[in-house]
């Protein structure tokens, strides 16, 4: 999986179940049951099929990392999706940002008609 798609994915996974921040939820706060809301890694986690957050793999996975690059944030991510101030919002703001970043690397847009309609429709640059 690209990481654009798998940005994309997250995106639907954080509209579809709902965002969430590790405090509101103690009993899954990575959303592993499927169907609850999900955090910034529990959205990645989701996407990959990923158990763990404190494992290795998943700390170092493509995704986590160019995440953390674009937020110019080095340290876990959950710390910057829990934040007391941070929204939704934000996070599907970063997480469109970082895959509108990917799309670029990857030599592909998304017609900006097409994205503000909501339908994210993919052409070659």
């Amino acid at each position: 999986m690209r990481l654009s798609e798998t940005y994309a994915a997250a995106i639907e996974a954080v509209k579809t179940r709902g965002w969430t921040q590790a405090h509101e939820t103690v009993e899954d706060p990575w959303g592993r049951n499927g169907s609850a809301p999900v955090c910034l890694e529990g959205a990645f986690m989701a996407v990959l099929g990923m158990e763990g957050s404190d494992d290795g793999d998943f700390l170092n996975c493509p995704v986590y990392r160019d995440m953390q690059d674009y937020l110019a944030w080095r340290h876990r991510l959950y710390y910057w999706n829990d934040h007391y101030e941070r929204t939704e919002a934000e996070v599907i703001e970063a997480l469109e940002g970082a895959r509108d970043r990917a799309l670029a690397r990857e030599g592909r847009v998304i017609i900006e008609a097409e994205k503000a309609a909501g339908l994210g429709q993919l052409v070659a640059a």
